[in-house]
C-alpha cells in the first residue's frame, strides 16, 4: 500500500497528510452510498417495466426489434404466405402511428399486389389494433393509437388474408395463408425519445451495471 506524505504530531504519531480525518472519510462514504442507491432505484424502475411473469405467446416470437429510442424507427422485411413479428418499446401516453411502406411486389399465391395487413399486440397476446386497407390503398396504416402502459409491444405483418388465430382472446398462431408477396419497410412514429444513458438501461442489467461503474469511477477519489 503506498505511503503518502506525513507529519509527526506532538506524541510522535504519524499523521497522513492525504487523509483529512474522519469527517472527509464519512463524506466520501455517504457520497458513494447515494450513488449506489440512485443507480439501484433506476435499475428497479427499468426492470419493473421490461420484465413480466407472463410468458410471451409463441406466435409473437419476434423476428426483430425496432429501435425507437429517437422517437421513431424503421425495419425491413418480406412476407408472402407467412408472417413477421417485430417488437418495440413504448411509454404510457405515447400516441403512435404504425405504417407499412411496400418497397417491392412479387407474384403471390393469388394476387400480385401490395395488399398488406397490420396487427398490434401487447406482450400477453391481446390484439390492440389492426388494419387491412387504409385511405383507398391496399397498404396498411394504424394511426393515433394511444399507449396505456409502458411496456414492450409487438407488430404482426402479413398479406391478405393471413389472420391471427385466437383462443380466449389471446393469439395462439397464424393462419399463414397470405395471398400476396411483398418486401416492406415497417415504420413506427410517436414514441417518447429516450436520451442516453436511459437507452442503455432499457436493455437490461448489463447497462445498469455499466452506468453504476461509470458513476463510481467519476466520484470515487483516487487511492480508493
Amino acid at each position: 500500500m503506498p505511503i503518502g506524505p506525513y507529519l509527526m504530531d506532538s506524541e510522535d504519531h504519524r499523521r497522513d497528510l492525504s487523509d483529512n480525518g474522519p469527517s472527509e472519510r464519512c463524506s466520501r462514504s455517504v457520497e458513494m452510498k447515494k450513488v449506489l442507491f440512485s443507480v439501484l432505484a433506476v435499475a428497479l424502475l427499468c426492470l419493473g417495466t421490461t420484465t413480466s411473469a407472463v410468458a410471451l405467446p409463441f406466435a409473437l416470437t419476434p423476428d426483430g426489434t425496432i429501435d425507437v429510442s429517437s422517437g421513431s424507427g424503421v425495419v425491413s422485411g418480406h412476407v408472402d404466405v407467412g408472417h413477421m413479428v417485430f417488437a418495440f418499446q413504448a411509454f404510457a401516453g405515447d400516441v403512435i402511428d404504425i405504417d407499412i411502406d411496400v418497397t417491392a411486389i412479387f407474384p403471390g399465391t393469388t394476387y400480385t399486389d401490395d395488399d398488406s395487413m397490420l396487427y398490434l399486440f401487447d406482450k400477453e397476446g391481446h390484439l390492440l389494433a389492426m388494419n387491412d386497407d387504409y385511405g383507398g390503398s391496399y397498404q396498411s396504416f394504424i394511426d393515433d393509437f394511444t399507449i396505456l402502459t409502458t411496456d414492450t409491444y409487438y407488430i404482426g405483418v402479413t398479406t391478405y388474408n393471413n389472420q391471427p388465430i385466437f383462443s380466449g382472446g389471446v393469439i395462439t398462431g397464424w393462419e399463414d395463408d397470405g395471398q400476396s408477396s411483398i418486401d416492406f419497410d415497417l415504420k413506427v412514429f410517436g414514441v417518447t425519445p429516450v436520451p442516453e444513458p436511459a437507452t442503455m438501461l432499457l436493455f437490461g442489467s448489463g447497462g445498469i451495471l455499466c452506468l453504476a461503474s461509470r458513476i463510481l469511477r467519476k466520484r470515487t477519489p483516487k487511492g480508493f
